[in-house]
């Protein structure tokens, strides 16, 4: 029998369809078995590898921090200078003057530093030699000390309390010599004397009173060196005439 007639046959075609088909569905299969993703490649690309000991961590650049200015210290204020008060009473003296005849401290004062009003502090630079300030020894040599008046013209704080302080020394050498004249008088019976002693009472008066340009308060913060009938004379004067104008000349 020839192979022809064998495949002819139905058995063999039905055979052969069978062999066929199988042949297509393995070659169905693999083909299909190879187009699928390698599920096994991915699973492990994404599983880390787990290693004995664990990576140092990577350096990382500092982010560097902005530069805190702080801000200069004020400078220090200087210190200031440490003022001492000055001792007025202890100026230096620095010329001298031969009385003449018609001198007066108030016209010296006036004429040495051109204020009439500083006079008492004249006197209290010479009191030892000059027990009554209206009474000048012709001949006699003051001693003139350095001015209280600033280099501006002015006096300072300190200054006024030093003139303040002349003023109720020189009323005190007026009371002193109205007391000698009024003795005096009382002794002799001269009404003259007695006149004297009034008048030197009236001029203590008034030289407190011109004080007061100074300083309205002078009597109530001196008046423990002030006979209580003369700050009431005082006050008198004030209520009167009202403050003398503070002047220098």
């Amino acid at each position: 029998m020839s192979r022809e007639h064998t495949f002819r046959s139905p058995t063999s075609r039905a055979i052969l369809l069978i062999i066929i088909e199988a042949v297509v569905l393995i070659a169905v299969i693999i083909g299909v078995f190879l187009l699928l993703p390698d599920r096994t490649s991915s699973v492990r690309a994404s599983t880390p590898a787990i290693a004995d000991t664990p990576p140092e961590p990577a350096e990382t650049a500092e982010t560097p921090q902005p530069a805190i200015v702080e801000p200069d210290p004020e400078p220090e204020a200087a210190p200031e200078p440490e003022t001492v008060p000055r001792d007025y009473a202890a100026r230096p003296v620095v010329t001298g003057h031969i009385v003449r005849s018609g001198d007066t401290l108030w016209d010296l004062a006036d004429e040495i530093w051109g204020s009439r009003h500083l006079w008492p502090d004249l006197y209290r630079f010479n009191r030892e030699s000059i027990p009554d300030p209206d009474d000048l020894t012709i001949g006699y040599r003051l001693q003139i000390p350095e001015s209280l008046l600033a280099i501006d013209g002015t006096l300072s704080e300190g200054a006024i309390s030093h003139l303040l302080d002349s003023y109720v020394i020189a009323y005190g050498a007026y009371r002193t010599a109205e007391r000698s004249l009024a003795d005096r008088a009382s002794r002799t019976g001269r009404r003259d004397l007695a006149i004297r002693s009034r008048l030197k009472r009236s001029r203590a008066q008034w030289l407190l009173y011109s004080a007061t340009r100074f300083d309205e308060n002078f009597v109530i913060t001196r008046a423990a060196d002030i006979d209580p009938d003369d700050v009431a004379v005082v006050e008198s004067y004030l209520n009167r005439f009202g403050r003398p104008e503070f002047r220098l000349d």
